[in-house]
């Protein structure tokens, strides 16, 4: 009796995993091996942001297992349209505290002539900044966090390159 209460337990628990939406990604079932990152555009008054997510972009697809070449089949390209720097905190009438937030729209391209767009791709957390005491110190804290919404931004567009099989 105790047994058959454990194996139905084990198959409803089972059942429902294999249900939920979550799939294992492995190196055979990604949509490509390989990709070219192309040209990344930076419309916002922000500067170097493509600079910085070309890097993080490689970083993120090795991480995943594509590898990043020029002699690749697949090319990505895209634009980084927004960078935004909002209070999230104000002390005294001074602000005190920074969220920075990023989004971008990007096309992957196939040598046979298939593109797959991605619109809105956004940075999925808020970045934020605490204002220390100098404008130095603010402007370091800044590049920091806005470093951090690249790269989540990045994770974004790998993993929904990585979905969009």
């Amino acid at each position: 009796m105790f047994k058959s209460h454990i194996t139905i337990s084990i198959l409803v628990c089972l059942s429902l995993l294999a249900g939920c939406g979550y799939r294992v990604i492995g190196k055979d079932s990604l949509p490509f091996t390989t990709v070219k990152i192309g040209r990344i555009k930076n419309t916002t008054p922000e500067p170097k942001l493509e600079d910085m997510f070309y890097t993080a972009l490689a970083e993120e697809f090795l991480k995943r297992g594509i590898t990043v070449t020029d002699s690749a089949e697949n090319t990505i390209e895209g634009e980084i349209n927004s960078f935004q720097l909002t209070i999230a905190a104000e002390k005294v009438g001074f602000a005190t505290d920074y969220n920075i937030t990023m989004s971008g729209d990007f096309v992957l391209k196939s040598i046979d002539g298939k593109k797959k767009e991605l619109k809105g791709v956004k940075s999925p957390f808020y970045e934020s900044v605490s204002a220390p005491d100098t404008v130095n110190d603010i402007v370091a804290s800044k590049e920091v966090a806005a470093a951090g919404a690249i790269k989540r931004l990045a994770a974004s567009l790998v993993f929904e390159l990585m979905m969009s099989k």
